[in-house]
């Protein structure tokens, strides 16, 4: 598992201008949209998860964006 930070997520898998809100980003969490978890206060997304999972439309969507 390793956890980056909801800012780190959407520097690197969002270009300017597309990147979602830290509040949406952290309702995928909350609902399981996007694997992570909440520390306190701060939520955290697993890069690792998030990347192996090929069939999940999220990670399609922003790679099709990036490429």
């Amino acid at each position: 598992m390793r956890l980056i930070t909801v800012d780190q997520f959407r520097q690197r898998y969002f270009a300017d201008g597309s990147r979602p809100d830290r509040r949406t980003v952290r309702s995928w969490i909350e609902s399981g949209e996007i694997p992570g978890r909440a520390v306190g206060k701060r939520h955290y997304v697993d890069e690792e998860a998030w990347l192996a999972d090929s069939e999940h439309e999220l990670v399609e969507h922003v790679l099709r964006d990036t490429a």
